[in-house]
């Protein structure tokens, strides 16, 4: 007959008994599904994961508001800091993608996404309006290209 060695744990004044390999292995999962849930791949903290880098292609993008009150700088456009962002579309193979995302505090963000159709949307107003409303542009996302992007919320 087999027997597995065991340990005893004091806690509390009571004894329990457990298995050396079923911790080994709960700490194995524990560690693995933790890389893979906070993006082990991922080059930027809050960047969207979509693809492999192999078959990815880098989009640059800026979100700003122009028109309103200008600043010192005198220029009628400024960047939206820290503008919670959505981009949504589908793969050239039909894969659909959905990431949310936040750009930095100029403005700026980069995505990698796989070749495909995709649209950026800048979420400003959370809800109140219809995300079809939300200041967005298209992008084709090609191998080999890099597309830069901008997106402008127009103020009065």
């Amino acid at each position: 007959m087999c027997q597995m060695a065991q340990t005893d744990l004091a806690l509390g004044g009571g004894g329990l008994r457990w298995a050396p390999t079923a911790a080994v292995v709960t700490i194995v999962l524990a560690v693995g599904g933790g890389l893979a849930w906070f993006g082990w791949n991922s080059t930027k903290p809050g960047a969207p994961r979509v693809a492999s880098p192999a078959a990815s292609a880098i989009v640059t993008g800026d979100v700003a508001v122009e028109g309103g009150a200008t600043q010192l700088s005198g220029s009628d456009i400024q960047p939206i800091r820290s503008a919670p962002m959505l981009v949504t579309g589908f793969t050239t193979s039909g894969r659909r993608v959905a990431r949310r995302f936040t750009a930095d505090r100029r403005g700026h963000f980069t995505l990698k996404l796989p070749p495909g159709r995709y649209t950026v949307t800048a979420v400003l107003y959370q809800g109140s309006i219809p995300l079809g409303q939300e200041p967005h542009t298209t992008v084709h996302v090609r191998a080999g290209r890099q597309p830069h992007i901008q997106i402008l919320q127009h103020a009065a």
